[in-house]
């Protein structure tokens, strides 16, 4: 079942508080924040991550276990990890951890540039234990964008057991209802290559 027109606004307005949930001092979006509607908000400069639980927000802890080659990111809502590398990330299947942390690269996006008709190969990966979240590393080690899975029912980890290649025509399949792409939305990008 899709979500209703009530449950996307809900859902959107709970996004948009996650968005602007900094205190006032704050309020323009520094280059430390990265928010994913309608999930949560990552703010390195504060060490925390703000997510929309029922109808409030709420901040958790969240440390950056990053090293010289590996981006690492770890809260109890989301944990994250991909390699500096410039160029490839791995091909599926491969494994990148740190701080006990395991990300494997589970697919490919072949990212549309400007309405070109070129595509840009991208790389998704997901944690272990984290089946709600995937989330799409390019060329240049930086996160740009997230697959969430709403559906509670490991949708996510079960396409990506029988796909390689993720489209953004497949979120209308009945095998991914329930699963929302989102860009990123910052001044910055999350990560970058060394």
């Amino acid at each position: 079942m899709r979500n209703s027109i009530p449950t996307a606004i809900r859902n959107l307005l709970l996004g948009l508080i996650v968005f602007t949930c900094a205190p006032a001092e704050s309020r323009e979006l520094s280059s430390d924040q990265y928010t994913v509607i309608p999930a949560f908000q990552i703010d390195l400069e504060r060490n925390r991550i703000f997510s929309p639980i029922a109808d409030r927000v709420v901040a958790r802890p969240l440390t950056d276990c990053s090293n010289k080659s590996i981006f690492c990111l770890d809260s109890s809502e989301l944990k994250m990890v991909w390699k500096r590398q410039c160029g490839l990330q791995g091909q599926v299947g491969d494994f990148v951890a740190a701080n006990e942390i395991a990300g494997r690269v589970v697919g490919f996006y072949d990212r549309l540039i400007h309405h070109s008709g070129l595509t840009q190969r991208e790389f998704i990966f997901m944690v272990e234990g984290q089946g709600q979240f995937a989330y799409i590393v390019n060329s240049r080690a930086e996160v740009r964008s997230f697959l969430i899975d709403n559906s509670k029912e490991g949708r996510l980890t079960s396409y990506f057991g029988n796909h390689k290649v993720f489209e953004l025509s497949e979120l209308e399949s009945p095998e991914l209802e329930g699963v929302l792409f989102s860009d990123i939305f910052s001044r910055s990008n999350l990560g970058g290559c060394s």
